[in-house]
């Protein structure tokens, strides 16, 4: 769900929407946005979000509906749902948003429900990785545990090691950077053997609207973000 796609869909159906952002983006050019605010490092500090949304509810004369549009936006704005009545927040808790978009907590609930998936790894240093180099088959994927915070670092989803050398170098790298990796299968295939079910639940968890979709391209193109479906 992008904020842009949010903008337009709320904006047909009359209903008036506010951005906030923590830097201009395309999203603030359409058509259907009110009006927009910029507010820096919004996305991952508490008492900014608290503060300005407090000072935002002054100017409406209605309570409005926060619809987070990414995964550090989502995280942030589930802090609050039970710190204020001044919005409505259409989110589930922290914790059920924390093992759907951390992908370490993600995939360790998969393993305990036995759910199939490509089989990870999940080092916590450099010298973890010489108790798993053994069992790995190249090439292997080395992701962030959080995405979005790896990707603004890199500008990619994570990094493709070839061979042991490789490994051992990007493993170093996550390290340096703060940030807690994993080592994953590579399943390979075309986007199109890419296929989602994207959903909408109430607040009792019964799905209100489903969706299946396939992916027919994506970029980057191995590991990147569908443009097509």
């Amino acid at each position: 769900m992008t904020g842009l796609g949010v903008i337009r869909n709320l904006g047909r159906n009359g209903v008036d929407v506010y951005c906030i952002l923590d830097k201009k983006d395309e999203a603030v050019y359409s058509k259907y946005c009110k009006k927009y605010f910029i507010v820096p490092e919004i996305s991952q500090n508490k008492e900014k979000l608290k503060i300005f949304l407090t000072k935002l509810q002054s100017q409406l004369n209605h309570k409005a509906v926060l619809f987070p549009t990414s995964d550090l936006h989502a995280l942030n704005v589930s802090n609050l749902k039970n710190e204020t009545d001044s919005y409505l927040i259409p989110i589930a808790d922290r914790k059920v948003l924390e093992t759907l978009i951390e992908k370490k907590k993600f995939y360790q609930s998969l393993n305990r429900k036995g759910i199939p998936h490509p089989t990870t790894y999940f080092p916590e240093n450099v010298r973890d990785c010489t108790k798993t180099k053994k069992r790995l088959l190249y090439p292997v994927f080395i992701k962030p545990s959080m995405s979005q915070t790896f990707s603004r670092a890199f500008g990619k989803k994570g990094f493709v090691a070839n061979s042991e050398e490789e490994l051992l170098k990007y493993m170093k790298i996550t390290e340096k950077h703060g940030i807690d990796p994993m080592i994953q299968e590579i399943i390979p295939g075309p986007p199109t053997n890419h296929y989602f079910i994207d959903g909408y639940l109430d607040k009792n968890s019964r799905p209100v609207a489903l969706f299946a979709r396939r992916r027919l391209r994506m970029w980057p193109l191995n590991f990147g973000n569908s443009t097509a479906c």
